[in-house]
């Protein structure tokens, strides 16, 4: 059991750090892209908001926290 569960973690982390690098793509392409005065950016389908810049870097960080995290547990485990 304790080779699976160790390898679950390895599993998680993999997949949180995935997220958190296609987070970070997105934190990076909405941070780069003109906004009106309104906070707004339309691409031509989608109305992109100011506020989305934040939670995208903060999901990415939080991902990335996580995943180092369950890197360190699965490592630390016999």
């Amino acid at each position: 059991m304790p080779a699976a569960f160790k390898a679950l973690l390895w599993l998680l982390a993999a997949a949180l750090g995935l997220g958190a690098l296609g987070c970070t793509a997105l934190f990076v392409q909405a941070a780069r892209l003109p906004y009106s005065d309104q906070g707004r950016y339309f691409d031509g389908v989608v109305v992109h908001e100011v506020q989305a810049v934040g939670v995208y870097g903060g999901l990415a960080l939080s991902m990335t926290v996580l995943a180092i995290f369950l890197g360190w547990l699965a490592r630390r485990m016999k």
